[in-house]
């Protein structure tokens, strides 16, 4: 494949591409990479389809070219050609900073970009007069007020010899504008006083505004007085300098005033009053005013995160997944800004059972003694007890059942404790009783009678001495 000319001009140049090859019945394909090039208004399939003809070529013609030669018999295709288009320059760019101010001692950069081939040579121009800088980007440092003006950029192509100009874009240097007085602080709290300055070097005096977050405030002169300054006043603080002459307007940077408010009213509340063993419970760490930290404690050491619980909302938010009878104790919170701190507490009492009901007692009484049976459970609050004897229901609401024992309350007892908060009952093993007869009293001895035998005589001679010598005083 032979081309008439691979160095072209967009819109000026045209180029033909000749295919030859040797055999009988020969058909021509064109192909522009991976796509058939098929006549149009500037392309020609001539001279059988082995010659391709493009007027008024584009950027978008330059290849690669490929012949494809085939007759009934073989086939073959001819090495790939790229044309070489100049075009350009287009859609020219100057990118420079969002800011038309700028302060004296800035440094500012411009970028130009075009769309050219070749690259186009960049010029740079400030008020329409060159500047000595080229190349695509340009760099003012330490910018000073005699910089200011319209800047624009030009790209010229060697090859198509076209020009093209970017809109100027304004850049205005003006005298540093201060703001001094601003508290040197992270944080200041509530109620403070604070006075903020604002000076400028301007001829004639400048008129100065204020801005609190880039909104306008009433104040107006070189000074801002804030008195007994509240949280809502935090933000970023700034002062405009304005020169009525220049017509120019000149901003400070930014001053940071953060407002703490003292903590106050600080609770710890839990999701529901009766918390129960096995379901999910919250306990919620709250108070006004700033908060920057909040420490969790149990009985009063740090609280150490067991696998089902979990803290959530900056340490807000402490959850039991599956609450335990262990978790039961004084829970508190501190919370805390650089000013102040304050502690919350809260005892948690997780409610349980009953569990391990069991009877106490004994299991054979003589009648008419004392039958006194306990009934004990684990169970939080204490559970209300109910005895059963035989199956009927006897005594409600104590721990213990007692009585003088008779024959009919023998048989089998049975004590069910029910938890009102867990509303969960549970009862006891059959504990029996057993109510017998008082044993006869046991028979006297021979040795039992014989003591009895001379207790009588003594008593008997005491009586007759006692008699005698009553007898002779008298």
């Amino acid at each position: 494949m032979t081309v008439s000319n691979t160095d072209l001009i967009e819109f000026n140049s045209s180029v033909s591409l000749s295919c030859s090859a040797t055999g009988l019945s020969l058909s021509f394909l064109w192909m522009n990479g991976s796509s058939e090039v098929t006549d149009s208004d500037r392309v020609q399939i001539t001279d059988g389809g082995s010659t391709l003809s493009i007027t008024t070529v584009t950027r978008y013609d330059k290849g690669p070219f490929s012949c494809h030669v085939s007759n009934p018999v073989s086939s073959s295709t001819s090495d790939p050609v790229n044309l070489t288009i100049s075009y350009g320059p287009d859609n020219i760019d100057l990118i420079s900073p969002s800011e038309e101010y700028h302060a004296v001692g800035s440094n500012i950069i411009f970028t130009c970009s075009t769309v050219s081939n070749p690259s186009a040579q960049i010029s740079w121009f400030l008020n329409g007069e060159a500047l000595s800088d080229t190349g695509p980007e340009l760099r003012l440092n330490n910018i000073q007020m005699n910089q200011s003006g319209d800047y624009g950029c030009e790209a010229f192509n060697n090859k198509t010899l076209k020009y093209e100009t970017s809109q100027p874009k304004v850049i205005s240097v003006l005298e540093n504008t201060e703001l001094t007085g601003a508290p040197s602080e992270e944080y200041i709290t509530e109620g403070s006083n604070i006075i903020m300055s604002c000076s400028a070097v301007s001829s004639p005096d400048a008129l100065f505004k204020w801005f609190l977050n880039s909104s306008l405030l009433p104040d107006q002169g070189h000074e801002l007085r804030l008195m007994n300054i509240q949280s809502e006043q935090s933000g970023d603080y700034s002062c405009q300098a304005f020169n009525s002459k220049t017509l120019r307007y000149q901003t400070s940077k930014p001053a940071t005033v953060s407002v703490l408010e003292k903590i106050s009213a600080a609770s710890v509340k839990p999701s529901s009053n009766l918390i129960v063993e096995g379901k999910s419970a919250n306990l919620t760490c709250e108070a006004s005013g700033s908060v920057f930290n909040r420490t969790w404690m149990k009985d009063g050491l740090n609280l150490i995160l067991k696998s089902d619980m979990s803290l959530s909302d900056d340490n807000r938010v402490l959850t039991f997944k599956s609450i335990k009878r262990q978790d039961t104790g004084e829970y508190s919170c501190e919370i805390s800004n650089p000013f102040n701190k304050q502690e919350a507490k809260y005892i948690m009492i997780v409610n349980y059972g009953p569990e391990n009901v069991h009877i106490a007692g004994k299991s054979e009484v003589n009648i008419q003694e004392s039958l006194k049976l306990t009934c004990f459970a684990h169970s939080t609050p204490s559970p209300i007890f109910t005895w059963i004897h035989n199956g009927t229901v006897i005594h409600s609401n104590s721990a213990e059942f007692t009585t003088e024992a008779e024959f009919s309350n023998s048989g089998d007892y049975t004590c069910q404790a029910w938890n009102i908060v867990t509303q969960k009952t549970s009862s006891s093993a059959v504990h029996r009783v057993s109510v017998t007869e008082k044993p006869p009293g046991p028979a006297c001895s021979a040795g039992c009678i014989a003591g009895i035998v001379i207790t009588c005589i003594v008593v008997i001679a005491a009586a007759g001495g006692g008699g005698y010598y009553i007898y002779k005083r008298k």
